[in-house]
């Protein structure tokens, strides 16, 4: 019985003896290089021994082999390690990590979801990281992120080996701008961030004075600002290629986003997840340029998802691919393209 809400009811779970809950969902390798693989056992039992073991992709390899475990008492946790290295013909996939206890195998981590307007669910999920070796080209580069209404692609930046700040009101009102190479605002960042409108007018004098700014979508529902960048442009939210295999044509090939630091190619477009892009811009002027263009079976060809201007000294680029599902989801051709949206630069 609760105070406010009164009765409440919650189902009876019965729970694996073992919860495996791995560190992060996705690891890139650009190098040969090891990477640790961190996950955390508990447990609901007492005395529980065993061996933890690591099932790995073709051409993977992970030291130790495996890794004996005890656990005393109820409610006991322990943190653990393994340090995973590509080989040459390393493909793509997801590592799966096992806890062997006698005969029996544990291999998922507990997830409790637990929201105000649904019921309490908990959820057993495979405790499994996936880890993509990339073949790509980074320069290195300051990133500040405008965190909008909440994604993965900091992390995923980090993991390539940028810096990357996320940027408060504080940061966008005060600090130089002109520390970053490339500023990115996350989904929805105007939507939901309610100072963009005024803190824009700096964001486009970083520009201005050579800085890069890319902008990812938002929704037409909540908008703040009358225009973002320096151009106009309008994303009513009609526009958007949802079937994630749809046919993708690069308008421009010999523009350099398509050829540095890394060459872009069709293939590039292989592999993506759940949608290729939503909220794209359907009405432009002169001065920004589509890069890109696809549409879903059926449709006409849509021009919006990706559009780029030089302004001043520096570049603007508005862009409703859909890079916050493709880049958690480690796939390598989006990665690629979004490097060299972080590469792009203005003019000397």
């Amino acid at each position: 019985t609760d105070a406010v809400k009164g009765e409440q009811i919650r189902p009876f779970i019965i729970r694996p003896a073992l919860n495996i809950s791995v560190d992060r969902p996705m690891h890139i390798f650009t190098s040969a290089k090891s990477q640790e693989i961190k996950f955390q056992l508990n447990t609901n039992q007492k005395n529980i021994k065993g061996q933890i073991k690591i099932d790995l992709p073709e051409g993977w390899m992970a030291e130790p082999a495996n890794i004996p475990f005890s656990l005393e008492s109820s409610g006991k946790q322990k943190k653990f390690t393994f340090n995973v290295i590509p080989l040459v013909n390393a493909v793509d996939g997801e590592a799966i990590i096992k806890a062997v206890v006698d005969s029996k195998i544990y291999t998922y981590q507990i997830v409790e979801v637990d929201y105000s307007h649904i019921h309490a669910q908990t959820v057993l999920q495979p405790s499994q990281t996936k880890l993509v070796k990339l073949d790509i080209k980074i320069l290195p580069a300051r990133i500040g992120y405008i965190m909008g209404s909440g994604d993965d692609i900091p992390q995923a930046l980090i993991q390539l080996g940028y810096q990357v700040d996320l940027l408060t009101d504080e940061d966008l009102d005060n600090s130089d701008l002109s520390q970053y190479d490339v500023i990115i605002c996350g989904v929805r960042a105007f939507n939901t961030r309610e100072d963009l409108d005024r803190q824009q007018k700096r964001l486009i004098q970083y520009v201005e004075e050579g800085g890069t700014w890319i902008v990812q979508h938002n929704t037409r529902f909540g908008f703040r600002v009358d225009q973002i960048g320096p151009y106009p442009f309008t994303a009513s939210g009609r526009d958007r290629i949802s079937e994630e295999n749809a046919p993708i044509q690069i308008l421009i090939p010999d523009h350099p986003v398509f050829s540095y630091p890394n060459e872009i190619t069709q293939a590039d477009f292989d592999g993506w997840v759940q949608e290729r892009g939503t909220y794209l811009a359907d009405n432009w002027g002169g001065k920004l340029f589509p890069l890109l263009a696809g549409n879903d079976q059926g449709e006409p060809s849509k021009l919006g998802g990706l559009l780029y201007a030089n302004y001043g000294k520096g570049v603007f680029m508005y862009t409703a691919f859909s890079w916050f599902r493709q880049l958690p989801d480690g796939v390598p051709g989006a990665f690629r393209l979004f490097v060299n949206l972080i590469s792009a630069r203005g003019k000397k």
